[in-house]
């Protein structure tokens, strides 16, 4: 048990460590005003978590008991789902917020400050790809093997701060540290997932068909619809028919791609149990 919480409590440091650094850094390239457009992208993205991560609450006990049972396909059924489901409604917010971003932030601030929009853009794209990291969280969870992926998650997410103090150093754009933050987040996706092979048997092939090609052929779907409508800028009412039209495209793809029959009848029953 001290082992469980002290590497715990290791990872919780670096995520918290990281985080200020950048604040730091944004504090002494960039000065209040970017700073203070970082504080509300992470206030928009912190909304959106609170909410995706109340997913972990219904899926982490059916995991760790599958486990504990020796269920192992229903274990990792478990996990592909989940997977999916966290990339898909943080992809879903993305496309809500990002689509909107404008008139959503106008409408709560009055002003918005400068670099508020691309940052929270960027940051809510951050957090697309790390929602593919929870779910492998939950794996070491449920196996109870946390050391390497905590030590492994140490070190990638203090890489941000040395990228982006070199990038803004040079004098790149304050956005290229959020690119930097997202080139990391991938690199712990692969990282974690040699982890989860090694130490929890994870086939990989299953992980890339199941999880990482629907979610790239969604990824790739927000792409072109979010660049059609930044080169044609619309009124209200066409943006909000795009948004919506992009989210039930994104749903219906994630269903043709990704869910299988079983994967829908776990679904529905996760759903029961949460109502």
């Amino acid at each position: 048990m001290m082992s469980f919480a002290g590497w715990t409590f290791f990872g919780n440091c670096s995520y918290t460590l990281a985080q200020n650094g950048i604040n730091m850094i944004f504090n002494v390239f960039g000065g209040p005003i970017v700073n203070a457009a970082r504080g509300v992208s992470y206030q928009v993205n912190n909304a959106v978590n609170q909410f995706v991560n109340s997913i972990a609450v219904v899926t982490t006990p059916f995991s760790v008991k599958s486990y504990a049972s020796k269920e192992y396909d229903r274990f990792f059924s478990l996990f592909f789902i989940t997977s999916k489901l966290y990339f898909l409604i943080e992809l879903l917010f993305t496309v809500i917020l990002a689509f909107n971003a404008k008139e959503i932030l106008h409408l709560w601030l009055g002003q918005i400050p400068e670099y508020t929009i691309e940052f929270v853009i960027l940051v809510l794209l951050q957090s697309v790809f790390r929602s593919l990291c929870n779910p492998l969280g939950i794996l070491f969870f449920s196996v109870g093997k946390i050391k390497q992926q905590q030590i492994s998650e140490g070190i990638i997410l203090a890489l941000p701060i040395i990228l982006s103090y070199a990038l803004l150093h040079f004098g790149y754009p304050f956005y290229t540290a959020f690119l930097s933050m997202i080139g990391c987040e991938i690199i712990r996706i692969l990282v974690l997932s040699l982890f989860a092979k090694k130490v929890c048997n994870l086939n990989l092939k299953n992980y890339a068909v199941k999880v990482l090609f629907p979610c790239t052929i969604c990824l790739i779907a927000f792409g072109i619809s979010y660049k059609a409508m930044f080169d044609n800028p619309s009124h209200l009412g066409l943006q909000v028919l795009a948004t919506v039209g992009t989210c039930v495209m994104l749903v219906l793809l994630m269903i043709l791609f990704g869910v299988s029959k079983d994967e829908r009848i776990i679904i529905k029953n996760l759903i029961k149990h949460k109502q």
